[in-house]
């Protein structure tokens, strides 16, 4: 399962990393930061819903900072340029097809069912293929993101599945898109974080780009809101030794860090962090949240 897990999430990562095939390691290190990972757990198999908290701390562009990557989405924000910022929401198609997505037959294809009104929405490739929605958004360093995604099976090996966030300047909950695919074993059963230097120029390794992940939660029907209590820290196949993970007692929340001078402390590359038991004070969602959950499952 671990083994899978990785592989989905260094997919974006390691496909670009490795641009050509003469590339040394010692050159990538030049070239850019490493992605840094931190894989959060508990989260429930077969989860309807998942909520997530993300801060960024610092930033310059080009920078990904993905609140998740599940079994077959991902969704956080993104600094363009500094002028443009925006929020993602993304769907892998269900059956893989290669990097083209004009090899991927129409039925199998994602298909956006619901959109934010100034959502951007396109299809993708190069990682896998799939749909994507782009929002703008001038999210600030050290404002707290809250993203929803709900899970909604539809029989017939169909689902659909929706990516909300909190908007901070109307002070509402707000659709980025929706998206109607084919079902598959496991459905939302993990949750992964990162930080993604995605300009690669050189330039962009001298950046440090930090973020804070968490509180999180995964909802299923039977047990409720359960928090996400440990994080494993991990990082793609990028040679540098400034990258930096750390665990955040007091606010219920893990650290990640890469690129500039960051230095790695005793949080170490492949280990697992549980919060210390006394810190776990975490409240679940609001019921507002709850609402938007059951909501969308009526539909």
């Amino acid at each position: 399962m671990f083994k899978r897990l990785v592989s989905s999430i260094l997919l974006a990562t390691v496909l670009t990393t490795y641009a050509t095939a003469d590339t040394s390691p010692e050159e990538l290190t030049k070239r850019q930061c490493s992605s840094v990972h931190l894989r959060h757990a508990p989260i429930q198999r077969n989860s309807q819903a998942i909520y997530l908290q993300a801060e960024a701390l610092q930033s310059a562009p080009g920078t990904y900072f993905c609140a998740a990557n599940m079994d077959n989405c991902y969704i956080g924000f993104q600094e363009i340029s500094p002028d443009r910022k925006v929020l993602i929401f993304s769907i892998w198609d269900p059956i893989p097809h290669g990097d083209n997505p004009n090899d991927v037959p129409e039925n199998e294809k994602v298909q956006c069912i619901g959109q934010h009104q100034n959502a951007e929405i396109s299809r993708f490739g190069g990682e896998g293929t799939g749909g994507k929605s782009f929002l703008a958004y001038p999210w600030k360093i050290g404002e707290k993101m809250q993203f929803l995604i709900v899970n909604k099976p539809l029989g017939d090996n169909l689902k659909e599945i929706y990516g909300y966030f909190f908007n901070n300047h109307t002070k509402k909950w707000e659709l980025i898109s929706a998206w109607k695919t084919h079902s598959k074993e496991g459905e939302l059963s993990y949750a992964v974080s990162f930080v993604e230097d995605f300009r690669r120029n050189y330039d962009s390794t001298k950046h440090i780009r930090s973020a804070k992940y968490g509180p999180n939660f995964s909802w299923t029907k039977d047990k409720g809101w359960v928090p996400a209590t440990t994080g494993t820290f991990t990082k793609d196949p990028t040679p540098s030794e400034h990258i930096a993970a750390q665990v955040i007692p007091a606010e219920q929340r893990f650290l990640i860090q890469t690129g500039g001078d960051t230095k790695m402390g005793k949080f170490k590359v492949w280990e697992k962090r549980e919060l210390p038991a006394d810190s776990i004070k975490m409240t679940a969602p609001s019921k507002e949240v709850q609402d938007i959950v059951e909501k969308t499952l009526k539909k």
